[in-house]
């Protein structure tokens, strides 16, 4: 119960049926163990098209290289359409010569035969499989593939060819070779020999390889043939035969005549005086041929120069090409040489120079020579006189140059400074060296202490893009003016400082030396110690009294100058700079500024005298109250001398309300106990860690050090005098 299962059913349309036709199955089922329960499924198919080709051939062939075999292929429709198919070779139609039938039209089901045409080239030898294929017009149609397997037989066929014109001169009295060449254009490996036949009396032959073992197809070889002539024979021409056959099959057989020529004597001897020639671009170069006619009758000689390795780097010239020599003659032929263009081997490049009879043409001598092109070498050795001086002075020394080259070459030497004025040439023979040259230059006035080089070019005048440099190393020594190796300006912006306030100072350091230092600034002079200072260099924040100068160089720094305490005085400044020089330190000044700071107009304290007398307040109130009390005793001591009236008065001493006021002695404000003041304006309390925040920018600032309040200063933000108060 609930079980499935899968029924396959397989279903093949005739082939009478037509696309597009709709087929309708009916399956039936019962349940074998109630037959009341059956069930019944339709279901229809459509017949769609087919495509189907077949390609066959008959048994396999044989074929003969250059020979034309006729197959017979049977190509048939098994589709459900009609069909346009088409036979393919797919092989290699460079060994096979293939003609293939046109395009043929197929009916469904309809099969023919169609012929195909194979010709094997020339040369080709072995077993093949031929592939074919057959295709149809429709697309949705497979291509059908099919092999003919195809032997092809090898095909025993051969050729001899000879030298020149198929002739042979010799000599009398003399041994010439000449090659004769065997081919084998047949389509199998061939084991031939080579024999000569008809030879005269007197003339002998040797062939170098007699048999020939297993030549492949398409290969050839060379055969060196050796005729000796006896000196008696007498000159004249003969016609011999040389005969290679087939050793497996001696029937087949090839022949070559040849024109055997025997001519009187005839040689010569090229020589030279060095077969090595060194050639230059400067100058031509000459040796010595000597042809020498070693034979027994006048001749004619021409000489062949092979110029295919040379023509691109050297010119050749000869005094005379052709000559005309008795027996035993000689003559010297001039070679002039010169080299045009670089590029050449250093090994050298070889020149073939034959000797070639003219009434035959034929080479009778030969020689080689080698022209070796122009090897470009320089050295040169720069040795010191004078090597230490001092900026604009001299320094001086010798130059010596050597050509390690392999030929006579013009050297010219430069100097790459602008102060020295060296140029000189000296022409020098291979391995040779030139005397030496004495130069002098002039260091710049300028130069900074230091180790410098002198530099020299030297050029070789065969190679221009030749060149070597060499230097010498001198020393610029450490120098400065006589007003001293530093200079000091101080420059004050003020005179005068008030009570508390700053002036800012503009000081420049300037390194008047030729070399590097380091040092510092400090103030000197006369009540410099009262003013409070502030370093800084210009450009920068930070506070510095140290400076670092390259020659020729400048530092500027700015120093602020604030006046402390409530006294008036007047410094004497200078501004003093030490610096350091290698070992030595020096120290110079600036010129003197006076500046006049304010102080507080202190109160009186005592009364000034006629005749110069001064007393202060403790004597002034001593003698005022002295002063009231002899007043007092005076007037008792009048009215004590009056005559007394009738009626005796009763003396009363003034009272004291009647008496002038006491002085009030005065004090110093310094003593008085100071009330917290309300702040003015650009006036400001320190706060934690000894610094003032500007009423101005509201920047955080720290105050110069060893400054105690009351005192002024300026801020480097927006340069507002600011005040700082307890």
């Amino acid at each position: 119960m609930g079980q499935e299962i899968d029924l396959s059913v397989a279903l093949f349309p005739l082939p009478s049926s037509a696309v597009g036709e709709v087929c309708t199955f009916n399956i039936n089922g019962v349940e074998q163990s109630d037959p009341r329960f059956n069930f019944d499924f339709e279901f229809s198919i459509v017949v769609e098209q087919s495509f189907n080709l077949s390609l066959s051939h008959g048994q396999d062939i044989i074929l003969v290289p250059g020979e034309s075999t006729t197959v017979p292929f049977l190509i048939t429709n098994q589709g459900s359409e009609s069909a346009d198919v088409l036979l393919n070779f797919d092989g290699n139609v460079s060994a096979f010569v293939v003609n293939l039938p046109p395009v043929a039209s197929l009916s469904r089901g309809q099969g023919s035969y169609v012929d195909v045409v194979i010709t094997a080239q020339s040369g080709v030898v072995g077993n093949f499989s031929l592939p074919f294929s057959l295709t149809s017009n429709h697309t949705q149609a497979d291509s059908v593939t099919s092999h003919l397997n195809v032997t092809v037989e090898g095909a025993p066929e051969f050729a001899i060819s000879g030298p020149q014109n198929n002739r042979v001169i010799i000599p009398a009295g003399e041994t010439r070779t000449s090659n004769v060449s065997i081919h084998n254009v047949g389509t199998e490996s061939l084991d031939l020999e080579l024999s000569i036949q008809s030879l005269p009396m007197g003339i002998t032959a040797q062939v170098e390889n007699q048999t020939i073992t297993n030549l492949m197809p398409m290969s050839s070889i060379e055969v060196v043939l050796t005729f000796s002539a006896d000196a008696s024979i007498i000159p004249s021409t003969f016609v011999i035969e040389c005969l290679v056959s087939n050793i497996k099959d001696n029937t087949q057989v090839e022949i070559l005549e040849l024109d055997l020529q025997i001519s009187k004597r005839t040689a010569a001897d090229l020589s030279s005086s060095t077969n090595r020639i060194t050639t230059s671009p400067l100058q031509t170069t000459s040796t010595v041929l000597t042809l020498i006619n070693m034979g027994t009758s006048n001749e004619t000689f021409s000489l062949n120069f092979d110029y295919s390795n040379t023509t691109n780097y050297f010119q050749i010239e000869a005094n005379v090409n052709v000559m005309q020599l008795g027996p035993g003659e000689s003559k010297d032929i001039i070679l002039s040489f010169r080299e045009i263009a670089s590029g050449g081997s250093q090994a050298g490049e070889s020149l073939p120079i034959q000797v070639m009879l003219g009434s035959t043409g034929e080479v009778i001598d030969s020689l080689e020579l080698i022209l070796v092109p122009q090897k470009v070498g320089i050295q040169m050795q720069v040795l010191p006189i004078v090597d230490e001086v001092k900026p604009g002075g001299e320094i001086r020394g010798t130059i010596v140059i050597s050509n390690s080259g392999n030929a006579i070459d013009n050297i010219t030497v430069i100097s790459l400074n602008s102060k020295c004025d060296v140029v000189f040439t000296d022409s020098l023979a291979p391995s040779s060296s030139s005397s030496p040259y004495t130069w002098t230059c002039t260091t710049p006035s300028s130069q900074e202490a230091g180790l410098y080089q002198v530099q020299f070019r030297a050029t070789s005048s065969a190679d221009a893009s030749y060149t070597i440099e060499e230097g010498m190393a001198y020393e610029v020594l450490e120098n400065w003016s006589s007003n001293g190796a530093l200079t000091v300006q101080f420059n004050s912006a003020s005179t005068e400082i008030s009570h508390q306030g700053d002036v800012t100072s503009q000081v420049v350091v300037c390194n008047q030396a030729n070399t590097y230092t380091n040092g510092m600034v400090e103030l000197e002079g006369v009540n410099s110690a009262k003013l409070s200072q502030v370093w800084r260099e210009s450009g920068s924040d930070s506070l510095s009294q140290n400076f670092t100068l390259e020659a020729s160089e400048c530092a500027e720094f700015s120093l602020i100058l604030i006046a402390t305490g409530n006294q008036g005085f007047t410094a004497v400044l200078t501004v003093k700079a030490t610096a350091t020089f290698g070992s030595l330190t020096t120290s110079e000044k600036s010129s003197t500024q006076e500046i006049t700071v304010e102080g507080i107009t202190p109160k009186p304290e005592g009364l000034t005298l006629p005749l110069g007398f001064e007393i202060d307040n403790q004597q002034g109130i001593t003698f005022i109250s002295s002063g009231w009390i002899l007043s007092l005793l005076l007037i008792m001591f009048i009215r004590m001398r009056r005559k007394k009236p009738i009626e005796e008065d009763v003396f009363l001493p003034p009272s004291l309300e009647s008496l002038p006021p006491m002085p009030t002695p005065v004090v110093e404000d310094s003593t008085l106990p100071m009330a917290p003041a309300i702040l003015a304006d650009n006036e400001v309390r320190m706060i934690d860690g000894r610094k003032v925040n500007c009423p101005s920018c509201q920047e955080t600032l720290g105050v110069p050090r060893g400054a105690k309040p009351p005192f002024r200063f300026t801020c480097p933000s927006c340069e507002i005098k600011i005040r700082v108060v307890e």
